[in-house]
């Protein structure tokens, strides 16, 4: 895999329509190119019994190079870095009988820093502003992992299921204060703001949870719903920032001949701010204030309908209403609020 960034910026004066070039939020014709080669055996030791080993090399070159004319303030205008891992994973999956399946995981995992990691300069909110990091290293993953599945009824028509998950990260890349040319902040877009950059901390765990329900009432109707808790710190004692508050689904299918309707609830849990990543705290233009004054992500929910129609054997109809209660609510970490509600519809022909 090859990739050239093009990356430009500029400003405009909405009285006179001038145009005049600023800063651009990555190294314009950065280059990120990646090579790989895996192994995978699936091993069936009987009806009852697979098992499943794989291994992968992945090998990550970045090469950047600032223009100087605007990032006066970067010590090294130039990164080249060149990282590579082996990987791999062993898996068991049991089936005592018909009605159950236990599976079991063992994996690590590599990710090296790519142009958005290590070679970024971004406002990221007033008052900080992040700069590249030449010296970020990759971060390493150790996980385990296991599902309990069980069918029920007469046909098998109900399944839980129970799956959960640890994993230790080595090297985490997470967001810190900084310096540069010895200060911690520097004029950026002619505020003073902050330094941060991606560094490397010594460790972070993650575990996590989730469970699946599936029940097919009769022909016609169907149920699912399924939930899912994460939790991750780093070796300081700091959340981070990238684990998902709780979250929950629930669909109530219903199936007729050429109809299919699907009515459905999302659900995201809230984050206080004891469980807010510092780099979080520092975005009061994101989020809302509990009664203590302080930055927390409030839950929210969605009430939504989607439906298909195969008209004719060619043509498909499709419709759907999102947030039907029109919430107005923001992802965690995202930035982005709600649209609000939604009416989607498409035809879909073939020949």
């Amino acid at each position: 895999v090859y990739n050239l960034v093009g990356s430009q910026g500029f400003s405009v004066e909405l009285s006179s329509s001038k145009e005049t070039a600023i800063q651009t939020r990555y190294p314009d014709g950065s280059e990120y190119w990646s090579n790989a080669a895996y192994l995978n055996i699936k091993i069936n030791q009987s009806k009852r019994n697979t098992v499943v080993f794989g291994l992968r090399y992945n090998h990550v070159n970045i090469a950047a190079q600032f223009d100087t004319t605007f990032y006066k303030n970067i010590e090294n205008s130039t990164i080249n870095q060149s990282t590579g891992a082996l990987t791999g994973s062993i898996g068991v999956a049991h089936r005592p009988s018909d009605k159950w399946q236990l599976n079991a995981n063992v994996s690590s995992g590599f990710k090296a820093p790519n142009i958005d990691d290590i070679a970024k300069v971004f406002d990221s909110e007033p008052g900080n502003v992040i700069v590249p990091n030449p010296e970020l290293k990759p971060e390493y993953l150790y996980s385990v992992d296991a599902l309990v599945a069980r069918n029920f009824g007469k046909r098998n028509q109900h399944k839980i299921e129970l799956s959960g998950f640890y994993s230790f990260l080595v090297d985490a890349m997470v967001r810190r204060t900084t310096q540069v040319n010895g200060q911690d902040s520097i004029y950026y877009d002619g505020e003073l703001s902050q330094v941060q950059s991606l560094v490397n901390t010594g460790s972070a765990n993650l575990a996590g949870a989730s469970v699946l329900f599936e029940s097919q009432i009769n022909p016609q109707w169907r149920i699912t719903t399924a939930a899912t808790y994460t939790y991750g710190k780093d070796d300081e004692g700091f959340y981070l920032r990238h684990v998902s508050p709780l979250f929950a689904d629930a669909h109530v299918i219903y199936t007729l001949k050429k109809l299919r309707v699907d009515a459905f609830v999302i659900y995201n849990g809230s984050v206080p701010n004891s469980r807010m990543s510092p780099s979080e705290l520092d975005k009061p233009h994101m989020y809302l204030t509990d009664r203590e004054g302080n930055l927390y992500a409030p839950q929210w929910y969605t009430v939504n309908l989607k439906s298909a129609y195969q008209a004719t054997k060619n043509i498909l109809f499709t419709f759907g209403i999102e947030n039907i209660t029109n919430q107005r609510y923001r992802p965690y970490s995202s930035g982005i609020v709600s649209p609000g509600i939604n009416f989607i519809g498409s035809i879909k022909a073939t020949f």
